[in-house]
């Protein structure tokens, strides 16, 4: 009696804890579709400067503002969280990388920036926001692609 009571107990605690990893809040890991899991596109044009161009409009047409950059083929966009009671932004940082002479590859990440305009201002990446940053390069990539 006492070890089927026993391997009833562990039978139902091992079936609980299953169910608590498989429920875990749906944060799974965000990875795409692209050769890095992370998103990105590559655009084909012999200059950087047109998809620059192109995600300096998008972002400026959906409230972004440019902040400054320290990489020549890096733009970095902000929009401040409205209603957050702390200063905190999202933060949308492009990298452009040339592939070969004809080609370039735009790579996006999205973080969260705390105690933005400030000194002590520190990035988190945002893993569930990759999804939507890969919709934004592939939305720049076609600009770039009906420009041309």
């Amino acid at each position: 009696m006492r070890n089927s009571l026993l391997t009833l107990i562990c039978v139902t605690l091992l079936a609980m804890l299953s169910v608590g990893c498989g429920s875990s809040g749906g944060k799974k890991k965000a990875t795409l579709d692209t050769p890095s899991g992370s998103p990105e596109v590559v655009i084909q044009s012999a200059r950087i400067e047109p998809i620059l161009a192109a995600a300096r409009e998008f972002f400026a047409g959906r409230g972004y503002a440019e902040m400054p950059s320290r990489h020549a083929y890096e733009l970095v966009f902000d929009r401040r969280i409205e209603d957050s009671r702390k200063p905190q932004a999202l933060r949308v940082r492009l990298r452009g990388t040339q592939v070969n002479p004809t080609s370039w590859r735009l790579a996006g990440l999205s973080l969260k920036v705390d105690g933005w305009g400030g000194d002590l201002a520190s990035e988190n990446l945002v893993p569930h926001g990759f999804p939507q940053v890969q919709e934004f390069l592939e939305a720049i990539k076609l600009q770039v692609e009906l420009n041309r």
